[in-house]
C-alpha cells in the first residue's frame, strides 16, 4: 500500500486558516456557475437605440421578417418587436441583448437594414423588395 500524503493546513483559530477557508468557498462559488446553462427568459430582453445617421420607418411585416431570420421566435416578435421599430425609425440603429450577451445588431443604410445575429450570421434586408438579399 502506498504511503497516504496529508496536506498541512494551519490551525483552525488563525488568520492564515480563515483565509485559506475563504479562498476555497470563493472558488467553488466561483466555479458553480460555471457549468450554468443560460436560457433567457423574454424579461431579459433589452432594445437599446444606437446612434446613425440614416432612419426607417419600418412596416409590421418588415420587423416580423428580420426578426425571423435573425433567429428570434414568435413571443419575443411580439414584445419586443415594437421597441425595434422604434429604435430604427428614430436613431437609425439598435442592438437586442440578453443580460450582456448581445444577440443582434441591426443598422439602416438607405433602404436596406443590416444585421448581424449570433444565432444565424449576418444579412442584409431590402424593404423595397421586402426580402433578404
Amino acid at each position: 500500500m502506498p504511503p497516504v500524503r496529508t496536506i498541512a493546513l494551519p490551525p483552525a483559530d488563525t488568520p492564515a486558516a480563515r483565509l485559506t477557508v475563504l479562498a476555497l468557498l470563493a472558488c467553488c462559488l466561483l466555479l458553480a456557475g460555471c457549468g450554468k446553462s443560460y436560457a433567457p427568459d423574454s424579461d431579459d430582453i433589452l432594445v437599446q437605440s444606437v446612434p446613425n445617421r440614416e432612419v426607417i420607418a419600418l412596416e409590421a411585416d418588415d420587423v416580423v421578417m428580420i426578426m425571423r431570420r435573425a433567429g428570434f421566435g414568435d413571443a419575443d416578435i411580439l414584445e419586443h418587436g415594437t421597441r425595434l421599430r422604434n429604435a430604427l425609425a428614430r436613431t437609425g440603429a439598435a442592438r437586442i441583448s440578453y443580460g450582456r450577451m448581445t444577440e443582434a445588431l441591426f443598422m439602416v443604410v438607405e433602404e436596406y437594414v443590416h444585421v448581424s445575429s449570433r444565432r444565424k450570421g449576418s444579412f442584409i434586408y431590402s424593404t423595397e423588395e421586402k426580402m433578404c438579399i
